[in-house]
């Protein structure tokens, strides 16, 4: 474009020289006085000329026209591609007000408005969907129903956590259950000790996700599962952060801290790691299979020990929560992880009595399924995933309670179900595709679902009813 305007401006300034040349020469020769009329040839030469300058003048801004329209014509598409574009992304909608006050001046305000109007705004998206705004300021602990074993998943806002995962042959029922509420990555993985019942699955999470900080204890195992942990955690590039006690962490609007172990025990149970996680008023405390030897230790060495939630070690067992650490850390709950009709004998009768006799209501995986506990920072709601059946160790039963202020007015232990009345999708409690409150009705049983009409969630019935 520049080499053109150079072109033209040539031709003009030519142009300009040669008409009054032409029109001073045409007045002398009226008068015959001009001294260019002496040879009476040079007319010819100069009209000549002169069309030449004319029709170059009109072919060159023709051209010149149509190239700057076209030109003209791509900047202002690109422009427009532009800013669409950026209307349209996440960042843009997230700061819609301010990317709108900064687009190009060829864009009108009115222009830009409309723009506006046509997208679909965030909320509009999320009414429309089956899944409720997450509670950003909600800390969920979820203990994995995975048979004889642990796995609890954490998340707090947009991060999430695991601890443990279970034998080998839990590892694809832990990924399942944190690709279905939504779990992409995780910030902490934590490994308490390395027994099979609790690192089994490990391989499978981090295989799965992407995973920013590992938490082992420094104990050696000489199993073929352990040597593949490593194998793979060396493959994928990863360390292993030992864990330090005293140390905290953070997870969003929560923190934790690591409280034991504090030094090296012959058992290898002994030496798992133990953390109390802290969201407002509310604490958790979580404990693998640590035995009477490192409750104590703990005792003596850590002052804020008082939990809402307590994760019982070794699956009940009789061999680990005293008394005297259960006084201290005085629990409204206690969470089992355990197989039904395990061949230990797990949660032992002892423990559950000792449970009882500071008040805590007690949940067990064998007889409640996956259990949720939701915090808001001072009050704690407990959801389920199945009802009780009668116990063979004669374990206290426990009840499904529904879903934190479901705005139903039903009464704890009522809902064992919950449905969605638009879609006629029947829930479980915990499931993460629950829908917006006032379009939830709790239904007792899946024979009173099938009665209403409605079909099952296919995050909650894998096979169907």
């Amino acid at each position: 474009m520049g080499l053109l305007s150079n072109i033209l401006a040539a031709f003009w300034v030519l142009a300009l020289l040669v008409v009054p040349a032409v029109f001073i020469y045409n007045i002398g020769k009226r008068n015959n006085k001009h001294p260019l009329n002496k040879g009476k040839k040079l007319l010819p030469t100069i009209s000549g000329l002169l069309a030449i300058c004319v029709v170059l003048i009109v072919v060159a801004g023709g051209i010149a026209g149509l190239i700057s329209s076209e030109n003209l014509r791509t900047a202002q598409g690109s422009n427009e591609q532009n800013k669409i574009d950026t209307l349209s992304s996440p960042d843009h909608i997230a700061t819609n007000d301010q990317t709108s006050s900064s687009t190009d001046n060829n864009f009108t305000s009115s222009q830009t408005n409309t723009i506006k109007q046509n997208l679909p705004s965030i909320s509009s998206i999320v009414l429309t969907s089956e899944n409720p705004p997450p509670d950003e300021n909600a800390v969920e602990v979820h203990v994995i129903d995975v048979g004889q074993g642990d796995s609890i998943l954490i998340k707090s806002g947009e991060l999430a956590m695991l601890i443990d995962a279970g034998e080998t042959k839990s590892g694809e029922i832990v990924t399942n259950y944190l690709k279905n509420i939504g779990v992409s990555k995780l910030e902490y993985l934590i490994g308490t000790h390395p027994h099979e019942d609790h690192i089994g699955g490990l391989s499978s999470i981090i295989q799965t996700f992407g995973v920013k900080t590992i938490i082992m204890p420094k104990v050696v195992s000489t199993t073929k599962t352990f040597d593949e942990l490593l194998d793979l955690i060396k493959e994928k590039g990863l360390k292993v952060t030992s864990p330090i006690v005293g140390q905290e962490y953070t997870l969003d609007k929560a923190t934790f801290k690591i409280l034991a172990p504090a030094k090296k025990y012959k058992d290898i149970n002994d030496n798992s790691v133990v953390i109390r996680l802290s969201h407002g008023e509310n604490d958790f405390l979580f404990t693998g299979d640590i035995g009477k030897k490192t409750e104590k230790d703990i005792l003596n060495e850590t002052k804020d020990l008082d939990a809402e939630v307590l994760k019982v070690a070794h699956h009940g067992s009789k061999s680990s929560t005293s008394s005297n650490f259960l006084k201290t850390v005085n629990p409204k709950y206690a969470a089992i992880c355990v197989g039904e009709n395990n061949q230990y004998g797990h949660p032992d009768p002892e423990t559950i009595k000792r449970i009882e006799s500071v008040g805590a209501s007690t949940y067990r995986t064998d007889l409640n399924g996956s259990i949720v506990f939701k915090s808001d920072g001072s009050n704690i709601t407990v959801t389920t995933t199945k009802q009780p059946t009668e116990s063979s160790n004669g374990a206290p039963q426990n009840k499904i309670l529904p879903q934190a202020n479901n705005g139903s007015g039903s009464t704890p232990g009522e809902t064992c179900y919950i449905g969605n009345k638009n879609s006629k999708k029947l829930h479980r409690p915990t499931c993460y595709t629950l829908p917006l409150k006032q379009n939830q009705i709790n239904i007792k049983s899946i024979e009173e679902a099938k009665k209403l009409g409605y079909k099952p969630c296919k995050n909650c019935f894998k096979g169907g009813w």
